[in-house]
């Protein structure tokens, strides 16, 4: 099914503060959330980004600046008023009320027909695949079909958007992975403009159409998943989402997008740059682990690109593929994930390699630890 592009509403954080005494858990902070769009607040702990959802959720009142929904401003209005469905990580579901009854109580409140309420419970049950669970309580459900619920009750009323609170955070791996597929299609078939609030990567990387990484109360940076992975701004935001080995120089020349870096130890490292760059600058070299191509000692890789002398200090054998620990000569520690084909020599601790990289699998940037604030 289609996504509706009229399934959600707007929302809109503008230069949204909230203070607690003289601490600032958010800074003028600005976001802009299409409608039917799915965008992801990812960051540590104490980073804002569950504050910033509850003000648009109307359970915390700004300090200053205003939240708007569909282009209206609603930062005085109750969060019953704002007609948002909201998902948490407990899932705050009724253990006293049968799935149908949790599903019917939102539809009550607001005071809808008895023939309404049953065919809107039977649409939501079979939507969440769960139409053979409508008697049973909460107690009776797994974890993942508790969810289900939870979002199915938060989806009922057709809410101008939904608010998701790590809703997979009690979840085991396998599960979340089955529920974050399950919410993905929920967006792709409904349209409903979500939000979700993670510390997960990889799960803020498979759900949403952009992200914004929040750092001290701001936004770091703000893109699609791919932009942040493939280019991200600053060093910091490099090593937040996905692993990253970081390479430090000097920027030697800059033309048409790319770059070259120099390296301490001489060796010149082009890669295509962030805007920014200059020539004189110091700047770092991004290298995600699957795009370095790692072999032997002495054995040749045909194609032009830089080579990085190291030993192997460790691997780890995960099935599908193999991580290695590396060391470049000044000791620095590099990560490798090779696809695991079935070799019969791969290389073990101990052993001499050489690491390739060419121009498309470096990403240049400037070295600052932290950016400046980036506005959505």
């Amino acid at each position: 099914m289609s996504k509706s592009k009229s399934a959600g509403a707007s929302l809109e954080l503008r230069g949204i503060t909230k203070t607690y005494g003289r601490a600032a858990a958010v800074r003028d902070l600005d976001l802009k959330i299409e409608a039917g769009e799915f965008v992801t607040l990812l960051g540590a702990s104490g980073s804002g980004k569950t504050t910033s959802l509850m003000m648009l959720a109307g359970f915390v009142e700004p300090t200053s600046g205003h939240v708007l929904i569909g282009g209206e401003t609603v930062t005085g209005l109750a969060p019953a008023q704002r007609n948002l469905g909201v998902v948490f990580q407990n899932y705050a579901l009724f253990p006293h009320l049968t799935v149908a009854q949790n599903l019917a109580f939102p539809l009550q409140m607001r005071h809808l027909g008895k023939k309404q309420i049953a065919e809107k419970v039977a649409q939501l049950l079979e939507t969440v695949q769960l139409a053979d669970k409508g008697q049973r309580y909460p107690r009776e459900l797994s974890g993942g079909q508790q969810q289900r619920v939870a979002l199915a009750r938060a989806l009922i009323f057709d809410p101008r958007a939904l608010l998701l609170d790590e809703p997979l955070g009690a979840l085991d791996k396998n599960l979340r992975e089955r529920m974050q597929h399950e919410i993905k299609a929920l967006h792709t078939s409904l349209g409903t403009t979500m939000v979700l609030v993670t510390h997960d990567q990889e799960e803020a990387l498979t759900l949403s159409d952009r992200i914004a990484v929040m750092h001290d109360g701001a936004i770091a940076q703000i893109g699609s998943p791919a932009d942040l992975y493939e280019r991200p701004l600053t060093r910091w935001v490099a090593e937040f989402v996905g692993q990253s080995n970081l390479l430090d120089g000097v920027v030697e020349s800059v033309a048409t997008g790319r770059a070259v870096l120099r390296l301490a130890d001489g060796i010149a490292l082009e890669g295509a740059s962030a805007p920014s760059l200059r020539p004189g600058e110091r700047a770092s070299a991004l290298l995600r682990p699957e795009r370095i191509v790692l072999t032997k000692r002495g054995e040749h890789v045909a194609g032009e690109g830089a080579k990085l002398d190291a030993v192997v200090v460790d691997s780890l054998y995960l099935g599908h593929t193999v991580k290695y620990t590396v060391a470049l000569a000044d000791g620095q520690l590099l990560a490798v994930q090779l696809p695991n084909t079935g070799a019969v020599s791969m290389p073990v601790s101990g052993d001499g390699v050489t690491l390739h990289t060419n121009a498309e699998s470096a990403w240049l940037m400037p070295t600052a630890a932290l950016p400046k604030e980036q506005a959505a």
